[in-house]
Parts: structure tokens; C-alpha cells; sequence
């Protein structure tokens, strides 16, 4: 007999998506496995075939088979930072879809079995779990652990990532995350607020109505089934938009009957903005994120973009002081000196001797790289905004936005809180340099 002991996510259904960061267990028992030469040999399975095999010897633990997938998943799934998107995007090998299958070795009459195919996502959440980020109600979690308003300029751009479409199987309805669309409401300095629909996602009929299937052999490719969607007021500002309601003053709501497209939604007279995602009947799937606007003055503003610990991207706009700074670092060796005449009668030209003289340089350089740090200081923090920006400080992928361009950098400091007002609000230093160095030679 081949017996399975432990599979991960196995006690139910809405438990078959986990993180890669944290090792998983798979275990299974073998009446054979006293046998001489006997192995386990397990088989990760992805829609491209077996991704890897792995022989394991008889734990001395009851003579279980172990077997643990993360470090070979990890390097199936990454990171995609898309902070310029125009439309809903979707995010390849975020997500993988495998099964486990193991077999005896070494015996006459070899048994097998299965596991049930599950998601490996990649995010560094030890607690995460996906029920939370299903959308299918108005309280619904995107990819973000922004709580609070955030507060944006016009030229910041952003997306915030989703889970969408059928994540388990078409017989479980309560584990669909519907995007269909996304709703925008725009509130202007008097007041108004404007309503608009995004266009349709168009993974939608492939990820929600035909969705995964239950069939344990059928592995498929999980790249529609994580999105983007254009959040920030670049993005929000250079896509189309289906206007189709107002409400100038409280309680005068009207709702046109032919809507029209139009883009450049926001200008000088927009306070704020909120977004969230709709199911196909028109009703909000996720809940509402809250934006802003706020002015860069005469001082350009930065923005800081972070692989969160969920395995999305959170944004932060610094608009206080910030310092640039750059050093070197060079690589030289030492030439021997010779006293111009010392190889007396050997000159090649207008009497120019071959040799060293005292204008050549003895210590030469052959290589070096300029360093570009920066010194950023935000403004007060609540703590909300303090909790938010705390994995900036711990996440293996940060960019910055100077202009129009984004840079890949590394945090160098431990979060720093730098003052306390009499409010209790406190702004942190965050140090930071370019990853990419420019070469001397």
C-alpha cells in the first residue's frame, strides 16, 4: 500500500493556493519501505510536463517519503512590475499550477499515486490567504496593503494587482474573483462626482466563464489569471473612459443614456478620486482605494515603487526634501617609472624618447563605477501609512520614478523614524542607491 500522510491544502477546498516562500511538506508512507534499495520518487507536474524529479530515501521517521517543492517553484514564478499599464494587463508567471505525483522505487510491483493539483503565487506572506483577495463583494482585497488615502500627483502612475477569474474550479461560485471592469468616481473641489467605466477585462471569458477545470490531469498556464489594473492618475488620465453619470450637488444624480468615451479625466479642478473592480451584473467586486490629489509645487516630486509582501506593487510619493549624491569607487595598478634619456639614442620622433617620464602617469586606472545615492524624507505619517510603507524597507524589489523614467534601487537603510511632532506624527529618512552604477572604463 502507498498511502498519503500530508498534502498541503488538502483538508479543503479554498485552501489550494500558497505562498512559495515558506517550505510546504508532501508526505506519503509505503508498506515497502524496509525494501532494500527502496526510494520515493516524486514528480512536480506543470502544464509543460514533469518539471523536475526528485528520488528520496525512507525518512527515519516511520519510513515516510518527504518531499518539499518551494525551492524548485520559486524559480518558476516571478516578480513583473508594470507601472505604465493603459488598460487591464495580465501578469505572466506570477502564479503555477502543479501536481505532485510519487511512485515506489526499487520494489518488483512498483505502486503510484497522486496529490491534487494546487496554485504556488508567489508573495512572502507566511499568513496569506487567498479567500481574502476574492472579489465578490463589496469588501473584496486587491493585491495591496494600502489602507489609507493615498495621496498622489498628477504624474505618479501605478497599477494594483489582482487575483481574477475561477481559482479553484467552475463547481465552487464563491471562489470566483470577477473582474469584469472597474468603476472610477471623481470628485471635484466643489463637490461633484463624476462616474466612468473602465472597458472590459479581456481575460474575462476565458478566466470567469470557462474557468479552471476540476479534472485533476489538466494543468493550465495561471498568466490571465493575475491582472494589473491602471490605478494612478498617469494611467487614469491617458486611457479611455466610459462616462456615464454625475451627481453635481447631493441627491442630483443623472445617469446619461448614451455614455460616451473620453479620456484626460482628471485636471486642476479634481480633489479626489476612488477606484474598485465590478462584477459582470455592474456591481462592485472589490471595495473602493482612495487617492488624493495633491500639488508638487515647485519641488518635482519622487515616487517609490515596491514588490509588496503579498506579490503585488504598492507606490509611495515623496514630495519633501531629498538629496542626490555620487561617489566612486576605482580599480588601478602601478607602473614602474624611467627617467626620460635613461634609454639614451632610442627615440621615435622629434626627439620624444621611449620610456616613462615624469608627466606619465604611475598609478593608472583600469576600471571603476559611479555610485548615485539618494536621501529621501517624507512628510508626516499616519500609522496607517507608517504600517504601509514598512516592507519597503524588506522587499527584494524597489524602483524610483525620477520624471518620467523608473530606476531600479536598493534600500540601504533599517526603517528610520527621524521626528516626532506634538501630534504623534512621525516621517522617515529612507537611504537608497541607484542598482544600475555607471562605468568609468
Amino acid at each position: 500500500m502507498l498511502n498519503t500522510i500530508q498534502q498541503p491544502m488538502l483538508a479543503t477546498i479554498n485552501k489550494r493556493i500558497h505562498s512559495v516562500a515558506y517550505p510546504i511538506h508532501y508526505t506519503v508512507l509505503s508498506d515497502n519501505y524496509a525494501t532494500s534499495g527502496f526510494r520515493y520518487k516524486f514528480s512536480i507536474n506543470t502544464k509543460d510536463g514533469v518539471l523536475a524529479v526528485s528520488n528520496n530515501a525512507p525518512s527515519y521517521i516511520n519510513g515516510i517519503g518527504i518531499f518539499s517543492p518551494n525551492s524548485l517553484l520559486k524559480n518558476e514564478v516571478e516578480y513583473k512590475f508594470q507601472p505604465d499599464i493603459l488598460a487591464i494587463t495580465n501578469v505572466p508567471n506570477a502564479a503555477i499550477q502543479y501536481r505532485i505525483d510519487v511512485s515506489e522505487v526499487g520494489t518488483a510491483s512498483p505502486l503510484s499515486t497522486n496529490f491534487f493539483k494546487v496554485w504556488g503565487l508567489r508573495n512572502a506572506n507566511e499568513n496569506f490567504d487567498y479567500t481574502d483577495y476574492v472579489l465578490n463583494n463589496s469588501n473584496g482585497k486587491l493585491l495591496t496593503n494600502q489602507v489609507h488615502t493615498q495621496k498622489v500627483s498628477f504624474n505618479d502612475r501605478g497599477s494594483i494587482r489582482a487575483l481574477s477569474g475561477t481559482l479553484v474550479n467552475v463547481a465552487y461560485p464563491e471562489y470566483i474573483s470577477d473582474v469584469y471592469q472597474y468603476h472610477l468616481i471623481k470628485t471635484n473641489t466643489n463637490g461633484a462626482k463624476y462616474y466612468y467605466k473602465s472597458t472590459v477585462n479581456p481575460y474575462y471569458t476565458n478566466t470567469n466563464t470557462t474557468g479552471l477545470s476540476n479534472q485533476n490531469a489538466i494543468l493550465v498556464s495561471l498568466d490571465d489569471y493575475v491582472v494589473d489594473i491602471p490605478a494612478y492618475p498617469y494611467n487614469v488620465d491617458n486611457m479611455g473612459w466610459t462616462y456615464y453619470a454625475r451627481e453635481l450637488s447631493p441627491g442630483d444624480y443623472e445617469e446619461f443614456v448614451t455614455p460616451v468615451v473620453i479620456s484626460n479625466i482628471l485636471n486642476t479642478s479634481t480633489a479626489s478620486y476612488s477606484i474598485c473592480t465590478l462584477d459582470s451584473e455592474g456591481n462592485p467586486s472589490s471595495k473602493y482605494y482612495n487617492f488624493e490629489i495633491i500639488s508638487e509645487c515647485n519641488y518635482p516630486a519622487v515616487q517609490l515603487a515596491w514588490e509588496n509582501k503579498d506579490g503585488g506593487t504598492d507606490y509611495f510619493t515623496i514630495t519633501k526634501h531629498k538629496t542626490k549624491t555620487t561617489s566612486s569607487t576605482k580599480s588601478t595598478y602601478i607602473k614602474d617609472k624611467y627617467q626620460q634619456g635613461q634609454m639614451a639614442g632610442t627615440y621615435y620622433n622629434n626627439y620624444n624618447y621611449i620610456g616613462y617620464n615624469d608627466l606619465s602617469k604611475g598609478e593608472s586606472v583600469y576600471g571603476g563605477k559611479v555610485n548615485e545615492n539618494w536621501q529621501l524624507y517624507t512628510d508626516w505619517l499616519s500609522q496607517d501609512e507608517i504600517e504601509y510603507l514598512e516592507w519597503l524597507f524588506h522587499s527584494p524589489n524597489v524602483f524610483m520614478r525620477i520624471e518620467d523614467k523608473w530606476y531600479p534601487v536598493t534600500i540601504l537603510n533599517d526603517k528610520t523614524l527621524v521626528e516626532t511632532d506634538r501630534r504623534g506624527l512621525k516621517n522617515f529618512s529612507i537611504e537608497l542607491r541607484m542598482a544600475n552604477t555607471q562605468n568609468i572604463m
